[in-house]
């Protein structure tokens, strides 16, 4: 790990759900730093599993419950 790495963590996890291939300036860093490349495979690997996940909807009673937070337990 090198003093960049800090830097290249956060363009990381920028990058990390968009298409490949990332930046010049991240791919470099990576071609070079086994830790940080060893992040971004699990970070790539968790992005594919969320992107598998079905959509779930919101409960029915969400929107009562919010407006009861927001309303000091009172939901109109």
């Amino acid at each position: 790990m090198t003093s960049h790495c800090d830097t290249f963590n956060e363009q990381l996890a920028a990058e990390c759900g968009g298409q490949r291939p990332w930046s010049a300036p991240l791919e470099a860093h990576l071609s070079e730093c086994p830790q940080c490349a060893r992040t971004a495979r699990r970070l790539g690997h968790e992005v594919e599993l969320l992107r598998a996940l079905e959509p779930q909807g919101a409960p029915a009673d969400l929107l009562g419950r919010v407006v009861a937070t927001l309303n000091g337990g009172h939901r109109e």
